[in-house]
């Protein structure tokens, strides 16, 4: 299993050697499967502010972080934000 980001890439078999981190990836892409089985394979998300604008702070992070791994989970993550002075209408 290949991931980019603070997913893990590999995991044990070995239940004794798995991290807290393992367990929630392991989690995730439980749900994220069961999700996909179901239908849903796009998740919108709405918010003030994304992370790039300029007043971005900590619910942007952890916004952002959710994400990143709903994305690389498998689902489709679309983020619709406000509009910040001086940035782009649109990113990717």
């Amino acid at each position: 299993m290949e991931r980019s980001g603070s997913i893990v890439a590999r995991m044990s078999s070995d239940p004794s050697v798995w991290s807290d981190a393992d367990a929630a990836s392991r989690d995730l892409q439980y749900y994220v499967d069961d999700l996909i089985a179901h239908g849903v394979r796009r998740v919108h998300t709405l918010a003030w502010r994304d992370l790039d604008d300029p007043d971005a702070g900590g619910s942007e992070v952890h916004a952002d972080e959710f994400m990143t791994r709903w994305a690389a989970a498998g689902l489709d993550v679309l983020h619709r934000t406000s509009a910040a002075a001086g940035r782009p209408a649109t990113a990717r």
